[in-house]
């Protein structure tokens, strides 16, 4: 938009009225443009861990839908990124999740110009990971899904949310819920398949059996109804 404005002002300088109208006539399919892409960008790509249906969903490359495989066939790479401007120079630790058809035993890890086939565990923060931490946060992530409901990261996270559910909102769930859920306010899980669109057979080679799902809500609908609780929480029962 400024690169626009600045080439029309320098080239018709004595009519920068005429400028502005252009400009401004402009604005409104480039602004139509900007909210169309904001469900394809980064923002809305995410990896949902299903401890009870034992299921990934991760989001498509440039689609706002989502794939899915079951928690045992994904595979998951820690690798060490260097600096931009130097190459030979250690920069942070990743956490992965390998994008399907690739295959991590089979392929081996991708290379950089093949970096699509990642996708990156970096939190909502996009914080930068030590070996030490990334690693932790892989553990975290089998404790997840892997131990007993009362028991490891599911027991902490739900003592956290009474926690702060007591301390801040008074027990009020329903009011916890719709300040603190805006922030994944367009993913509805009641639209996650139970069953995964991509299987791996045992000599490594992955199927896609069906299209991806489309579970994101639409964009606008925040506007409308701001900082609401998702549909099929349960507001009665704290612990479901």
């Amino acid at each position: 938009m400024s690169v626009i404005a600045f080439t029309l002002l320098v080239t018709i300088k004595q009519h920068q009225s005429i400028a502005i109208a252009i400009l401004s006539i402009l604005a409104i399919p480039i602004g139509i443009l900007i909210f169309w892409l904001s469900g394809i960008f980064p923002a809305n790509r995410f990896i949902v861990f299903d401890r009870e249906r034992q299921l990934v969903y991760f989001t498509q490359r440039t689609r706002n839908k989502i794939d899915s495989s079951t928690w045992t066939d994904s595979s998951y790479l820690i690798y060490d990124e260097n600096h931009v401007y130097r190459p030979y120079s250690y920069c942070n630790t990743k956490v992965a999740l390998i994008r399907p058809p690739h295959d991590l035993i089979k392929d081996g890890a991708p290379p950089s110009p093949k970096a699509h086939k990642l996708m990156d565990l970096d939190g909502k923060q996009f914080s930068l990971w030590h070996t030490t931490e990334a690693e932790a946060i892989y553990r975290y992530i089998v404790a997840f899904m892997t131990a007993p409901p009362t028991e490891g990261p599911a027991a902490e996270v739900a003592k956290a949310d009474h926690e702060l559910c007591d301390e801040h909102y008074a027990g009020n769930w329903d009011l916890m819920r719709r300040i603190e859920g805006w922030r994944w306010y367009r993913l509805d899980p009641s639209k996650l398949p139970d069953q995964p669109n991509w299987i791996r057979h045992p000599d490594g080679r992955w199927e896609r059996t069906g299209p991806g799902v489309k579970v994101l809500r639409p964009w606008w609908e925040n506007l409308i109804k701001p900082r609401r609780p998702a549909i099929n929480q349960n507001t009665e029962n704290p612990d479901a």
